[in-house]
């Protein structure tokens, strides 16, 4: 077993829910399961309470990396990953896109401890 699996939310397309398209520079949301260990812990089938800040919300422990397009997106570029009030195991990860992204379909990945999730798309325009 692994400690994490990372599975990104999409479309009978493959493409990423809620959002499939994103501008240059602009924030895109992820949601997924299988992060594995978050911190602080939370118990099986618990969603965070409501009014829990943001800097406490439950996080992965391993860490975290996005590529799009096959590029690495610079980790100062991801501005939150964690489990979200309301959700329950559901991982919420809100990241930059970066002003070099090519623009087109693209191919998003997202790695948890060094297992990469299957390949979701995103439509990247020009800002």
């Amino acid at each position: 077993m692994a400690a994490a699996a990372p599975g990104l939310f999409t479309d009978g397309n493959g493409a990423i829910v809620p959002t499939a398209t994103v501008a240059r520079g602009g924030v895109l949301a992820l949601y997924l399961t299988g992060a594995g260990a978050v911190s602080p812990a939370i118990a099986t089938g618990a969603a965070p309470a409501a009014g829990t800040p943001v800097a406490q919300l439950p996080a992965p422990v391993q860490a975290i990396a996005v590529s799009i397009g096959g590029v690495a997106v610079d980790a100062s570029a991801i501005q939150f990953a964690g489990i979200p009030t309301a959700l329950v195991g559901v991982l919420q990860v809100n990241l930059r896109v970066p002003a070099t992204a090519l623009v087109g379909t693209q191919s998003v990945v997202v790695t948890i401890g060094g297992v990469p999730s299957a390949p979701a798309t995103i439509t990247v325009t020009a800002q």
